[in-house]
């Protein structure tokens, strides 16, 4: 009895001492390394490229164990942020419809978005022919208004640019708004009684359908023939695009109307016009220079952030000279609001544009009722003229919607337009284009929902 319980004692104890004795286990553990991958982060018209810390992975067993090897110049502990870029130039000055410029947040020479939002401290600069961005709140934007001519992206219209709250006064004026209001007239697209009391001395072209595919010959002969019609013998085209070199300066070379032939600069900068300077410097050696008005380089192309200040007067003066060694031998200018001037009188001492081509639109300017529509203009030419004293000053693009939203004092109607349009005329006497003959559907609506009204072919008398 004793010598088993001596056996269970000593079993016990053995066990207690190999319990306490190191055995040697043999453990299998794999290491592996992630190789680094890239993510592509898409903001806005701009690509950023993140590569990923490398993530070391250990298996051990049926325990798996990940740990990311963190840089040495990284804090893991920062708070996570992101930025959106926009792709605009700075601002100075203003415009302010529900999502910028007058388009929607984007942009695609398109403009627009109609809803308004309320509480939004934006800063904006207006132009009257180009592009749009949807303002964030507390946010500074660019804003532009009628992009034309580009197979790439079909532009919309109307922002303004303006420099001043006193009509001829040369402080900027800022449209830094909290709130406005954005509710739509319901306007019909006829002019009511009347018309306009006479007719403009040029008026805005573009060869889109409604669904913006291209005009045809026979529509672009069509169209002029009912412009010419009206009384008006000047047209602004804004690009060469849909073949209109051929379609509409055939037709209005036959119809004895002159053309503003615009080189429209895009987003891409001022060599987006060199195909479109090589192909106006062959229409012209094989049919001559006589339908040509003249020539504008670029559409608000400063106030669009589509290039510098220095490269569109180099672009000119490149422009005009192959141009002048071609044969042509009128003027060659750009057109800007009036503000651009202000800010760069370069552009009018540098460049070698032979007159200033300015776009005032009432319409933005919030304390501007339609029947001051054309004091409005005129003080917008006593601006520029402040700018560049010793130039002549012609308004390329004027106009007011026939519908849209409320913007101020701004109501667009039928009659409004119709007001708006024989005050710009009065006051001007007659000298401006006027935008545009035919109301553009194939634009974008536009933050104030305006961008297809502005034609004015049913108040023509």
């Amino acid at each position: 009895m004793i010598d088993t319980i001596q056996l269970i004692a000593g079993l016990a104890l053995l066990h207690s001492f190999a319990a306490a004795l190191p055995v040697k286990r043999e453990i299998i553990t794999r290491m592996h390394t992630a190789p680094t991958h890239t993510n592509y982060d898409v903001y806005s018209t701009t690509t950023r490229i993140h590569v990923a810390p490398t993530v070391e992975f250990i298996i051990d067993g049926q325990n798996t164990y990940t740990t990311t090897l963190i840089p040495s110049n990284v804090d893991p502990d920062a708070e996570p942020a992101t930025s959106t870029l926009y792709g605009t130039a700075q601002q100075s000055s203003s415009q302010a419809p529900a999502a910028p410029s007058s388009s929607e947040a984007a942009i695609s020479s398109p403009w627009s978005s109609s809803a308004a939002p309320t509480e939004v401290a934006t800063s904006i600069q207006w132009s009257a022919s180009a592009i749009t961005t949807q303002a964030p709140a507390s946010s500074s934007q660019q804003w532009s208004s009628s992009t034309w001519g580009s197979s790439s992206a079909l532009p919309t219209t109307t922002s303004y640019a303006s420099s001043s709250s006193a009509y001829a006064s040369s402080s900027s004026w800022t449209s830094s708004t909290s709130s406005y209001s954005s509710s739509s007239s319901q306007a019909s697209g006829s002019s009511g009684s009347g018309g306009l009391s006479s007719v403009p001395t040029a008026i805005t072209y573009t060869p889109y359908n409604d669904d913006s595919s291209c005009k045809s010959s026979d529509q672009v002969s069509s169209d002029l023939q009912k412009i010419q019609s009206k009384g008006i013998s000047k047209i602004r085209v804004y690009g060469t695009d849909c073949n209109s070199l051929d379609t509409i300066l055939s037709a209005a070379s036959s119809l004895g109307i002159k053309v503003n032939q615009g080189l429209w600069i895009d987003d891409q900068g001022v060599d987006s016009i060199d195909d479109g300077v090589e192909a106006l410097i062959q229409y012209g050696q094989s049919n001559g220079w006589d339908v040509f008005d003249f020539i504008t380089v670029g559409n608000e192309a400063i106030n669009s952030g589509y290039c510098s200040v220095s490269d569109l007067i180099s672009k000119i003066k490149s422009v005009k000279s192959q141009l002048q060694n071609a044969g042509f031998s009128g003027s060659v200018i750009t057109s800007e609001p009036p503000v651009s001037f202000e800010n760069n009188p370069e552009l009018c001492t540098e460049s070698g544009i032979d007159f200033v081509g300015v776009n005032p639109h009432s319409y933005f300017d919030s304390g501007i009722s339609a029947d001051q529509a054309g004091q409005f203009v005129k003080g917008q030419v006593q601006l520029a003229q402040n700018a560049c004293p010793n130039m002549k000053i012609v308004v390329t693009e004027t106009g007011y919607p026939s519908e849209g939203d409320q913007n101020g004092d701004n109501i667009p109607s039928a009659s409004n337009q119709l007001i708006a349009v024989n005050s710009i005329l009065q006051e001007m006497d007659n000298d401006v284009t006027i935008l545009s003959f035919f109301n553009d559907k194939w634009k974008n609506p536009g933050p104030y929902g305006i961008e297809q009204w502005f034609g004015v072919e049913d108040i023509l008398s």
